[in-house]
């Protein structure tokens, strides 16, 4: 029988995960692994694989999907359908192989002349590995588009992260939530930007852009958003007039406040 090593599809390490060698860690990973092969069995049980294939795929992304509602997509594929079918082909052609070595008689050993007329032919040995390095070479093609297509969905991720995180913490400044409109614009002119540029920014530098709009907006209002926040309802900063109302007393102007009510 002719053994074939099928890779592995080689992912991205995932993030925010607990630390590897942890119980929460661990208890996560198996029972993701669990979930991701049970779908692909059900999904794909037309196929014919074993228990280990599906395993194998499943052991592959476990800690890249880190919710139940993404293993559907995955699931579902076109790339992860392609390379069930890979593990379909390579277990299909090692079973041909495996029927054919089992059906060929032993024979006698040929004359010597004869033997010498077929030393230049493969031998079955030399056939079984060409076939084997064929179909490794075949499902390694086809693990690549799917890897591929994970590190896609995974910076498709991160790029949702950055913009949620960024506008959070936009939208929590005090002065941003004071003067809305001119709020707006500058996140919008900012995403703008992030987008021309390919999504590259992470939240800090997208919260920084949008915020540089946004203190040139309200500068032109006399705002200087480098000062402290003060006030609140209308804007206007809160004046405390009891430095002012203790000199008039003392110079009296005003009368004292008594002591006795």
């Amino acid at each position: 029988m002719v053994s074939v090593c099928v890779p592995t599809p080689t992912l991205p390490p995932s993030a925010g995960i607990s630390p590897k060698g942890s119980p929460v860690f661990f208890n996560k990973q198996m029972f993701m692994r669990n979930k991701i092969k049970e779908a692909l069995q059900q999904g794909h049980k037309n196929l014919g694989l074993n228990d280990e294939v599906f395993e194998r795929v499943a052991s592959s992304v476990e800690t890249f999907i880190k919710d139940e509602s993404e293993i559907s997509g995955f699931v579902n594929s076109e790339n992860t359908l392609n390379l069930l079918k890979s593990y379909q082909s390579v277990n299909d052609r090692l079973r041909t192989l495996e029927a054919q070595s089992k059906q060929k008689p032993n024979k006698e050993a040929e004359p010597a002349v004869e033997q010498s007329e077929s030393d230049n032919k493969p031998t079955p040995k030399q056939d079984n590995a060409d076939l084997a390095k064929m179909i490794a070479d075949a499902v390694a093609a086809a693990v690549k588009p799917i890897s591929d297509d994970l590190s896609g969905f995974k910076a498709e991720q991160q790029t949702k992260s950055a913009v949620k995180d960024a506008k959070a913490k936009f939208k929590g400044n005090e002065y941003v939530k004071r003067y809305s409109e001119e709020a707006t614009d500058a996140w919008e002119r900012a995403s703008e930007l992030y987008e021309a540029t390919g999504k590259s920014w992470t939240a800090e530098q997208l919260n920084e852009k949008a915020m540089s709009y946004f203190t040139k907006m309200v500068g032109r209002k006399g705002v200087d958003t480098t000062k402290p926040f003060e006030g609140s309802g209308g804007g206007e900063a809160e004046v405390d007039f009891a430095d002012q109302v203790k000199k008039l007393q003392e110079a009296g102007l005003l009368p004292k406040e008594s002591s006795n009510k």
